[in-house]
């Protein structure tokens, strides 16, 4: 089989999308059902996530060199509100942004994304892998837009019995 490099170049791909159901968090949610749709990301977004690990270094070296005195306690307060520190784990600055990035409903920010993962832990995971796996499953294409035509006939086994002249062979495709 090879390449279909026009199908390729004329695709609509969109990001695939999934509801997660959140009971965890139905105080959040008011009269509406607790569901939280993420979606897949696209490969500048993933490539954002994965920076967000060296962005959340420099940053907490930032504000550390800028802070001082009373300003130091300002920016620590600040640095823990955005989950911006040096000891934050590595995977947890990435999917910090994973959340942010893939989360269609509700839009969130930095800020809500380090609180759901502080206090509801495997909500947050759950929400970030799935993001992942949409991610890694690709893009949806939508409806399939094959023609419909009949595929080509297989070529014939040798050992397949030969076909006396006027007759037609048994099968599905036509010639």
């Amino acid at each position: 089989m090879t390449f279909d490099a026009q199908a390729f170049e004329a695709a609509q791909p969109k990001p695939m999308q999934a509801e997660i159901r959140v009971p965890e968090l139905a105080a959040f949610f008011g009269e509406a059902e607790p569901v939280w749709t993420v979606r897949g990301l696209e490969g500048r977004e993933l490539a954002e996530a994965n920076q967000a690990v060296n962005t959340n270094r420099a940053l907490a070296e930032v504000l550390k060199r800028v802070a001082g005195g009373d300003a130091k306690d300002r920016a620590a307060a600040a640095m823990e509100a955005l989950g911006v520190s040096e000891k934050v784990p590595d995977d947890l600055v990435r999917r910090h942004a994973l959340l942010r990035l893939g989360s269609v409903d509700p839009v969130i920010v930095q800020r809500q994304a380090v609180r759901l993962a502080r206090h509801w832990p495997v909500t947050f995971y759950a929400l970030t892998n799935r993001i992942l796996e949409l991610t890694g499953e690709g893009p949806d294409l939508g409806e399939s837009s094959a023609s419909g035509q009949t595929p080509e006939c297989e070529t014939p086994s040798h050992s397949a019995p030969e076909v006396p002249p006027g007759e037609e062979a048994s099968g599905s495709c036509s010639r």
